[in-house]
């Protein structure tokens, strides 16, 4: 689509549309709590701006209320990602000096009990979790750093290349278009903007940041036995640990095998890691989402 110039000749973007949707299943019937659609687009090199490379946009619309243009680069390089530690714990808004009633000085962590994957009693929902304890699917690692699902998941595995994609409502120089727009109700009461005590935002969308990881994964899959005419064989590789995703094939070999043989296969992996910053009244809270995509 072309984006009409005047300083500059015309930018020609391309883009592919997405649909995100997140249930929650901790109930046991999963309930929907979140749904995105939204677009990515490739912008090419610029000079006016001056942007010496490509980069990529992500448009998307939140039900919650909010949407958000975020923008940012991308490089390649060989082997696994380096996947840093991410908190969830919230932080002060305040403005040093404000008298109490404030909870802290700005940007002092305040940890919740909920953050305790053992804590019970809390505004946590559920309140219990012993049962996913117990089964490993939520951990206080989990809690600590929900990077460590991304980490967890990539342990054993060949990765031979990486495609990083950050991107940022607020990106780096010489970038700087970008931002997120809410409605009245989650920018709360205007006085907020004059008294940082006022009743304040509800659930302000500050700032979304994401990174995505596009890799390159090298297997190992075993054939069985085979003569041309069988069908096609749905075969996975091994996982390394229980819970492990892993992509499944479809072979159709051109020759028999007379018996079974290990072949080397690659496929992509998708992982990311998505971080909105979400101010309610006093506090900024991170809000983190992960995931690992494989193809089947």
């Amino acid at each position: 689509m072309p984006n009409r110039g005047s300083v500059q000749a015309d930018a020609f973007l391309n883009g592919v549309p997405y649909l995100q949707t997140i249930n929650d299943i901790t109930t046991g019937t999963p309930t929907g709590i979140h749904v995105e659609p939204g677009i990515w687009m490739i912008v090419p090199v610029t000079t006016d701006p001056a942007v010496p490379s490509p980069s990529l946009v992500r448009m998307a619309s939140i039900p919650h209320g909010a949407a958000i243009v975020a923008q940012g680069t991308f490089s390649t390089s060989n082997g696994p990602p380096n996947i840093p530690v991410q908190h969830i714990t919230p932080f002060s808004t305040v403005p040093a000096g404000t008298a109490l009633p404030s909870p802290a000085p700005r940007g002092q962590p305040i940890t919740f009990a909920s953050q305790t994957a053992t804590a019970q009693g809390t505004a946590r929902l559920p309140q219990d979790l012993s049962s996913f304890i117990a089964a490993g699917t939520i951990t206080q690692a989990m809690l600590d750093d929900p990077n460590s699902i991304l980490r967890e998941q990539n342990q054993g595995l060949n990765i031979t290349q990486t495609i990083e994609i950050v991107i940022s409502t607020s990106p780096a120089a010489p970038l700087f278009g970008g931002g997120t727009d809410n409605i009245a109700f989650l920018l709360g009461d205007p006085a907020a903007v004059t008294s940082p005590l006022a009743a304040g935002e509800n659930a302000q969308t500050l700032q979304m940041t994401a990174t995505f990881w596009i890799e390159t994964v090298e297997y190992t899959i075993n054939l069985p036995r085979f003569q041309p005419g069988d069908g096609a064989l749905k075969l996975s590789p091994r996982a390394q640990f229980p819970g492990q995703v892993v992509p499944s094939f479809l072979v159709t070999p051109p020759f028999a095998i007379t018996s079974p043989t290990a072949i080397t296969v690659t496929s992509t992996q998708i992982q990311y890691s998505q971080v909105v910053m979400l101010n309610f009244k006093t506090l900024t809270w991170p809000h983190v989402s992960v995931a690992t995509l494989v193809p089947a």
